[in-house]
């Protein structure tokens, strides 16, 4: 399975301390240079991301279509364009993408996207993790946004 990863799911995951979730299932992740870079902004804030820059399980790819990455970053920032780009080239299974419009752009695209609040649920369907809760919880505190009504329709979806 051929996953390409936006900044959200891996930085956020990556400060709750629960990075490897994303490795358990998915095995391996892809991402773009911009990516990479914004990840690597992590420092500043004091954060040793050695786990990141380490895991065998993260490969950083390049996308060579200049112009579709050009096209994208009118409307969209450097690592999401990357990212799409990407996914397009190397025929994705999945595009981890949580911004609205770059989940929109990719879905026109034909790419399959999922966001983080997916990837979690992803895992307590796969046997993971036993709640959600605990991890949107988790994510919530540390700043990860979820509109009330969205996170009380997750919980009620998955029975928590």
């Amino acid at each position: 399975m051929i996953v390409i990863s936006d900044t959200t799911a891996v930085s956020s995951l990556y400060r709750i301390g629960k990075l490897e979730l994303l490795q358990i299932l998915f095995h391996e992740i892809i991402l773009p240079p911009a990516v990479f870079e914004e990840l690597l902004e992590l420092e500043k804030f004091g954060y040793d991301i050695s786990t990141i820059k380490n895991a065998d399980w993260i490969q950083v790819k390049h996308a060579t279509n200049q112009a579709l990455i050009f096209d994208l970053a009118e409307t969209l920032d450097l690592g999401e364009s990357e990212a799409i780009a990407l996914a397009q080239e190397m025929q994705a299974d999945l595009l981890l993408i949580d911004e609205k419009r770059g989940r929109l752009k990719a879905n026109e695209l034909g790419i399959a996207t999922t966001g983080l609040v997916g990837v979690i649920t992803q895992l307590k369907k796969a046997g993971y993790i036993e709640a959600v809760k605990p991890l949107l919880d988790e994510l919530r505190n540390t700043g990860f946004w979820i509109h009330d009504h969205f996170y009380q329709k997750i919980l009620a979806s998955e029975g928590e």
